[in-house]
């Protein structure tokens, strides 16, 4: 009789393919850069958290939630390295994002200075985003949509996007374009984009110079539906029209009418003419019986 610690030993043996099977298919979670970031800082490698950091901001797709812990870590990393210009630009895409922020209690004292003065620059007013859309809006017509920002710090290259959304869960139609120098953008909204619906959800969202999202604002686009102007086979509004809407051109009465006249009138005024040439008959004397009088 075999011992039982063997048996169990053999199958446990004989389980360890499915086992390295099912742990090969099993995802690894992945850390996020912004994550490995935050370790190496909260470790004190500070020199390789900023790498890291200036690598996320680099990296398009950010959130407005993540881009405000880049870039007040930016802010306390680059002043303690003595990029004193690096730090302060920093402090004001922090205090855009959220001008409720705080100084970090880790500055010095020179950099606590200069955080304090950029609030007090800003007077608690952040990045705003306004959209301007028309008041009428016809889906069989291109739609523009003019984008401004205000409230970024002075010389920040900022982009727009506009995403739609749709409730059939399709894919969203995505536009996007540089902001111009006066900070605003419009953007085109193709007819196609409507897809037989007259409402669209959209996202209008400040880009930043790497593709990330610094704010966004979601709303419907709702559309006026503007009739066509009235045309009556091609010749507009002008003329008479009969009971059916149409002109009385089209009728073909007008013309069965029209040729009974014209026959007729043509009639009279061929008879008129033979009467007046011929003149009025030759009368002789009278006979009677045979008999001339």
């Amino acid at each position: 009789m075999r011992s039982p610690v063997l048996i169990l030993f053999l199958f446990a043996l004989a389980s360890l393919p499915a086992l390295s099977a099912v742990a090969q298919e099993r995802p690894v979670a992945q850390e996020r850069p912004i994550d490995t970031a935050a370790a190496a800082y909260e470790e004190g490698e500070l020199f390789r958290a900023l790498e890291l950091y200036e690598e996320v901001l680099r990296t398009p797709g950010n959130s407005p939630t993540d881009l405000l812990a880049v870039h007040l870590r930016l802010g306390v990393l680059r002043g303690s390295v003595g990029n004193d210009d690096g730090a302060r630009a920093a402090f004001q895409m922090a205090l855009a994002i959220d001008p409720s922020l705080e100084a970090p209690s880790e500055l010095n004292p020179d950099l606590q200075d200069v955080f304090h003065e950029i609030k007090e620059a800003q007077g608690g007013v952040g990045l705003t985003l306004d959209a301007a859309f028309p008041q009428e809006i016809d889906p069989t017509r291109e739609t523009e949509i003019r984008l401004t920002a205000t409230g970024a710090p002075e010389g920040v290259a900022l982009g727009f996007r506009v995403a739609t959304s749709h409730g059939d869960g399709s894919a969203p139609a995505v536009f996007q374009g540089p902001a111009s120098t006066e900070g605003g953008l419009t953007i085109t909204i193709p007819p196609s984009a409507w897809r037989g619906e007259t409402s669209l959800d959209l996202e209008a969202s400040v880009l930043d110079s790497h593709g990330s999202v610094l704010l966004s604002r979601i709303g419907p686009l709702v559309a006026t539906v503007v009739p066509p102007p009235a045309s009556g086979n091609g010749r507009g509004s002008e003329g008479p029209e009969d009971d059916a809407g149409g002109s009385i051109f089209g009728s073909p009465w007008f013309w069965v009418i029209t040729g009974v006249v014209l026959l007729g009138g043509a009639a009279a005024i061929t008879a008129v003419a033979l009467t007046s040439d011929t003149g009025p008959p030759n009368v002789g004397p009278p006979v009677i019986m045979g008999l001339s009088l």
